[in-house]
């Protein structure tokens, strides 16, 4: 008798239920097939100690953590909306993107930010209530962000960081000594596309205004203004790419408050 090897159960990080786990690609096969197989260089950071940083290839970014019908299901199918969207903006052409391409390119880098952060031994840092309301609802949580930019040159064909972020929900009381995690900070760099995603998981309804958007550079996807033309007017350049996607370190406050 052969005895097959015992296939890993868990509970999913996308629905919450027990069962089998599947492996998730970070990259989906047709992007995988677009980009080969180059380097790519992965920060992981938490609040209070210093950032891991890591250099390989995509065979790095396998997550075991959603169950089968999780991954086969509603993550397949947002997949293969986002797709067309994707390459077009990795390409830089020109489009405008309207409310339900927003909604979509959104929910795909909310969805993908999540799964690059689970690849991180510590945590993602990213809360349950985060994963329902992007599962059943198709668009990121109220209490997230997602924006956009364009990397103008392509010397490099990947970067990623991600941020454990420690907000403080009341300004006008922050904490002496640094809260622990409560949010997200992920930043994704895909040949001529960037997107980034902030998040906070505090029981708290916020609203929070990010005034970090500098003016034909980069735009919020989520949630949706007006419609937006692609790629923005000037895009980022070699040398700011890394301070527009590192968000500041400790107690986060002064442009968070709560929701009236």
């Amino acid at each position: 008798m052969v005895i097959g090897k015992k296939k890993p159960h868990g509970y999913c990080v996308a629905c919450g239920k027990y069962g089998r786990l599947s492996k998730e690609h970070f990259w989906p096969k047709w992007l995988r097939k677009r980009m080969g197989n180059p380097t790519f260089t992965f920060t992981y950071e938490v609040v209070g100690r210093a950032p891991k940083v890591k250099v390989g290839n995509l065979g790095m970014l396998n997550v075991r953590k959603p169950c089968r019908e999780c991954n086969e299901g509603w993550m397949r199918d947002l997949q293969n909306q986002a797709r067309p969207l994707l390459e077009a903006m990795m390409d830089a052409r020109f489009f405008v993107m309207e409310q339900d391409a927003q909604r979509v390119v959104a929910a795909w880098g909310a969805m993908t930010a999540y799964m690059y952060a689970e690849t991180n031994q510590k945590g993602s840092g990213v809360s349950r209530d985060h994963y329902d309301w992007l599962r059943l609802n198709g668009i990121p949580h109220p209490n997230t962000r997602v924006r956009t930019s364009c990397y103008q040159p392509l010397d490099r064909a990947g970067w990623f960081h991600a941020q454990h972020l420690a907000f403080t929900a009341n300004p006008r009381r922050p904490s002496l000594s640094v809260p622990p995690p409560n949010g997200y900070w992920i930043s994704l760099c895909i040949e001529h596309l960037v997107l980034q995603v902030l998040g906070y998981c505090g029981s708290e309804e916020l609203s929070f205004q990010l005034d970090i958007d500098p003016p034909g550079i980069a735009y919020h996807l989520h949630p949706f203004s007006r419609r937006r033309r692609w790629p923005p007017l000037h895009g980022v350049q070699v040398g700011n790419l890394e301070k527009l996607a590192t968000f500041p370190s400790g107690p986060i406050a002064a442009n968070f408050r709560p929701k009236p």
